[in-house]
């Protein structure tokens, strides 16, 4: 009992190209990872979080310094501020004062400029007194 098979042209192409399609999708197919792979993906993943951590714990002490800081020289060394004033190209700003011991950037407590430098300190208080500081020593750059 033979059974006859015939194909047409169109027949035998679209069996080619089903064929073609599968074996193109079979090689796209992404091979399963070896355990040295994953155990080196932990292991950048692991450093990554820890750098991370670390980067964030330098900042939090960064600004525990710059909290702590007087911002001024002491009496032994004959007083002073460490600040200076920093003018800005905006006619609107005030600028801020720049402590040159810890870095920091107070501004005042002005609603438009939190946008544009949000790492700075904004505090009315301290800006005032550190800007007459900074005005009485002629520590005014800009």
């Amino acid at each position: 009992m033979s059974e006859t098979l015939s194909l047409t042209k169109a027949d035998l192409a679209d069996i080619v190209s089903a064929a073609v399609k599968a074996a193109v999708a079979e090689s796209k197919k992404e091979a399963p990872l070896t355990a040295k792979q994953e155990a080196d993906i932990q292991q950048a993943q692991e450093y990554r979080k820890a750098l991370g951590e670390d980067v964030i714990r330098g900042i939090e002490e960064q600004k525990a310094k710059q909290r702590m800081c007087s911002h001024e020289h002491s009496k032994k060394a004959g007083g002073g501020t460490h600040c200076v004033h920093v003018k800005e190209s905006d006619p609107r700003s005030p600028g801020y004062i720049l402590c040159q011991l810890c870095r920091v950037r107070v501004r005042p407590e002005l609603e438009w400029m939190m946008a544009l430098d949000p790492t700075a300190e904004y505090n009315n208080e301290l800006f005032n007194r550190l800007f007459q500081d900074c005005a009485d020593t002629g520590n005014i750059l800009g």
